[in-house]
């Protein structure tokens, strides 16, 4: 069953849980995941990003740009991580009701979603770059990059949907 979203972000673990009152997030090391994309780097290189982000696809855009730049093979999946002030965050945890022994299908996870938004907060952003040929296995299907978030005092973390990230924020590239 899923019952929740883990984000590890710069080796700490967390779960955030869809609760009574907002989303729940707790820091833990004995999580088990159907799937998990996981990347690390000894040195991540410092990117100042000196412009707004206006939702998903401005992210993206960037992204591939940046790997571009940088001779990244595009073909490949990397991970990346961000810093800075999110204006705004649509986000989701999931949690699918535990009496429901059915197999979890793409139906059944849009369902189990349940969504939040933040504002006005530091946050700590871990993507993931796939190819084309890898969507749907490593990112939503159309879809080059996933992105989880952790805010800056722990307490709301999950699946963006939808952001505004403020000017200034830092990328974090793996030194490959």
């Amino acid at each position: 069953r899923l019952l929740g979203d883990i984000i590890i972000y710069d080796g700490i673990s967390y779960i955030a849980v869809p609760g009574l009152a907002g989303v729940e997030v707790t820091q833990r090391d004995d999580l088990n995941a159907l799937f998990l994309a996981y990347g690390a780097s000894r040195i991540w290189n410092e990117i100042p990003v000196e412009r707004d982000f206006f939702g998903l696809r401005e992210i993206v855009n960037f992204i591939a740009d940046t790997a571009e730049e940088l001779r990244m093979d595009m073909d490949q999946m990397f991970m990346f991580r961000m810093e800075g002030e999110a204006e705004y965050i649509r986000f989701s945890a999931i949690h699918q009701d535990p009496s429901d022994a059915g197999r979890h299908t793409l139906g059944r996870h849009e369902v189990a979603k349940r969504y939040f938004t933040l504002e006005n907060e530091p946050v700590k952003i871990i993507g993931a770059w796939s190819s084309a040929e890898n969507w749907g296995r490593y990112t939503a299907r159309n879809e080059h990059v996933r992105l989880y978030f952790i805010n800056e005092n722990g307490d709301k973390a999950g699946y963006i949907h939808d952001i505004t990230l403020k000017e200034n924020a830092m990328l974090y590239w793996p030194n490959c």
